[in-house]
């Protein structure tokens, strides 16, 4: 899904579908790695990384807007 701004097919929204989903392949795969380590377990540290997508989510948007 693009987005309001860009248009469907273009390159920037397809290279960014493209770079996020295997990025969070492997951001989970690292996350359950370092818990294997004696690192802190997944079920505790997704609240935060929930949140700071959406602060990342946002700064985008209000990168875009100004």
């Amino acid at each position: 899904m693009s987005e309001p701004g860009q248009a469907l097919g273009s390159p920037e929204s397809d290279l960014s579908v493209a770079i996020r989903v295997p990025l969070l392949i492997v951001g989970l795969g690292v996350l359950f790695l370092i818990e294997d380590h004696g690192g802190p377990a997944v079920w505790r540290t997704w609240p935060t990384l929930l949140v700071l997508w959406g602060a990342l989510l946002a700064f985008r948007r209000w990168g875009r807007a100004a």
